[in-house]
C-alpha cells in the first residue's frame, strides 16, 4: 500500500490528468492535484516540480498512452477499415483524448510545453503513417495514396476529440459518414486485373 504521506510520481500525475479532464486546464494547479491525491501541496512541488515540469510530465504521459494505443489499433489482424473505426470510435468520450486534446490546446500558450507536444505528435503520425502504408499495400493502392490517408486520419481525430470536448460536433455525423464511406470503397475496390 502506497503511503499517503509519500506519494509516487505517477499517482500524482494520475490526480493531475483527473483535474485537466475533469475541470479543464484552467483548474490544473499544483493545489489542485494536491487536494486531488489528498496529499499536502508541497508534496506535489518536490515530486514534480514546477507547474511547467508536471505539464510536461503530464503531457509525456498520456501521449505516450495515446501512441500506445493507436499502435495497438493500427496492428490489429483486422482489415484497415475495422482498424481505422476503431480508432475513430476510441476518440469520443475517451479520457485519454480528452486530456491530450486539452495539453495540445495549452501548448499553445505555454512555452517550452510544445516541444514535447510536437515529440509526441510526430511519433502518433507515424504510427498513423505506418498504418496507412500497410493498408495501402493490403488494398493495393497506389502507393501515393498513404500519406493522404494518414494525414486525413490525424486530422479526422483531433477534429472529432475536439468537438467531443467542447461539446459541439453537429455535422460530424456527415463527415463520418462521407469518411466511412470512402475507407469502404477503399475495400470493396477490385484490385486492376481481377
Amino acid at each position: 500500500m502506497t503511503n499517503p504521506r509519500r506519494p509516487s510520481q505517477q499517482l500524482l500525475l494520475e490526480a493531475a490528468e483527473h483535474v485537466l479532464v475533469e475541470d479543464g486546464a484552467q483548474a490544473l494547479t499544483t493545489r489542485s492535484v494536491a487536494a486531488r491525491a489528498g496529499v499536502p501541496n508541497g508534496l506535489v512541488h518536490y515530486h514534480l516540480g514546477s507547474v511547467d515540469a508536471m505539464l510536461r510530465a503530464l503531457t509525456e504521459r498520456v501521449g505516450s498512452r495515446l501512441v500506445s494505443r493507436h499502435r495497438s489499433l493500427f496492428e490489429a489482424p483486422e482489415p484497415f477499415a475495422e482498424r481505422w473505426r476503431s480508432a475513430v470510435a476510441a476518440t469520443a468520450g475517451d479520457p485519454t483524448w480528452a486530456a491530450w486534446t486539452r495539453l495540445r490546446a495549452l501548448s499553445l500558450s505555454r512555452p517550452g510545453m510544445e516541444v514535447t507536444v510536437a515529440v509526441i505528435d510526430r511519433e502518433w503520425r507515424d504510427v498513423l503513417a505506418d498504418a496507412a502504408d500497410r493498408a495501402v499495400a493490403e488494398l493495393e493502392l497506389p502507393a501515393a495514396m498513404a500519406e493522404p490517408l494518414a494525414s486525413l486520419t490525424a486530422t479526422l481525430l483531433h477534429g472529432l476529440a475536439a468537438d467531443h470536448l467542447a461539446g459541439t460536433g453537429d455535422g460530424n455525423d456527415v463527415l463520418l459518414r462521407w469518411a466511412d464511406g470512402l475507407v469502404t470503397a477503399l475495400h470493396e475496390r477490385q484490385p486492376a486485373g481481377v
